[in-house]
């Protein structure tokens, strides 16, 4: 994710330059085993943030054990799918697909 602002507000070709409360805020999200589960983009309008109705990337891991909970072997940790959505700029909202 850039560290720079990305509203491109003062230009059509990109970022203004200028980080402030225009640029988007990108907020990652953790499933209850702390995997990160994907990243929500968000705006800013008068000090509140609202998040967008898709996510940017989500991330799906492996659930191994005889439960399929997971906690009882090294493939936990594999990450099965990593899905981004590509039908728009990164920050711009995302589509419905990824």
């Amino acid at each position: 994710m850039p560290s720079t602002d990305a509203d491109g507000k003062s230009s059509p070709f990109g970022p203004d330059g200028t980080v402030n409360d225009t640029d988007p805020w990108y907020f990652f999200a953790y499933n209850d085993r702390w995997q990160k589960w994907g990243v929500i983009r968000g705006t800013s309008s008068s000090g509140t943030i609202t998040l967008d109705a898709n996510p940017k990337e989500i991330f799906v891991h492996h659930k191994a054990g005889a439960g399929g909970f997971g906690g009882s072997s090294y493939i936990d940790s594999v990450l099965l799918l990593h899905g981004r959505d590509t039908s728009a700029e990164w920050r711009l909202a995302a589509g419905l697909t990824l």
